[in-house]
């Protein structure tokens, strides 16, 4: 977990407004009718911990999203 106050260097903005500006992107595209689906860095991560340590078929059974 990041801090919100710290600074991802790659992009030299704080985590917590690429955070705001990433919720914002949704919103704008949730507004013009598109259905958003979205996973955060540690769930990926975590799913593909699991995924290599016992049977899952895919990103969207692991989160039931479908």
């Amino acid at each position: 977990m990041y801090k919100p106050d710290g600074i991802c260097k790659l992009r030299s903005m704080r985590f917590d407004e690429i955070y705001n500006k990433t919720m914002e992107r949704m919103h704008r595209i949730k507004a013009l009718g598109y259905e958003v689906i979205y996973i955060w860095e540690q769930d990926y991560k975590q799913y593909l911990y699991d995924k290599d340590n016992e049977f899952i078929e895919g990103l969207f059974e692991y989160y039931r999203l479908l």
